[in-house]
């Protein structure tokens, strides 16, 4: 990461949007690369895509949704979102069910089985990744939710 810093000249204060919005893509690439290996022996083991789990992941906070909240979250096309959920609904890892406010509304909400194989995932992160994360101090942790936090709050600025 630090070399990564120093590419883009942060420590010589010659850093502008232009530098940013690289930065931003070699951070992407990066993060995304590192969650898939996370996740993947996961998705290996349940035969899931990145896209299945994180559905998945998203209905196990507890709440349901449409079709087009869940592709807006997830940031899957609306269009390829319907044959996603078809294929966990025909698993048996996601449903269906009617809006109690407005019949002809739509939600998906997780199932059981989606749960269990949700919370299996994260138990083999846990054992596979706990001593990593028990190295590093709570105070680094909180100095990352807060860089986190801070970077949000500029992108959803520009």
């Amino acid at each position: 990461m630090n070399k990564l810093l120093k590419v883009y000249n942060v420590e010589e204060n010659m850093f502008g949007a232009p530098e940013f919005a690289a930065m931003m893509l070699d951070l992407e690439r990066i993060s995304h690369a590192s969650v898939d290996a996370l996740f993947a022996v996961g998705c290996l083991q349940y035969e899931l895509t990145m896209n299945q789990l994180h559905i998945l992941l998203e209905l196990n906070k507890g709440q349901a949704y449409t079709v087009g909240e869940l592709s807006h979250m997830v940031g899957i096309l609306k269009g390829n979102m319907a044959g996603v959920s078809k294929r966990l609904e025909e698993r048996g890892l996601i449903m269906r069910k009617r809006s109690a406010e407005d019949e002809r509304m739509v939600l998906l909400q997780i199932t059981d089985a989606g749960k269990r194989i949700v919370n299996d995932i994260f138990e083999q992160i846990e054992q596979k990744h706990s001593a990593a994360f028990r190295q590093e101090a709570s105070e680094e942790f909180e100095k990352i939710l807060e860089g986190l936090k801070a970077l949000y709050a500029l992108l959803e600025q520009i």
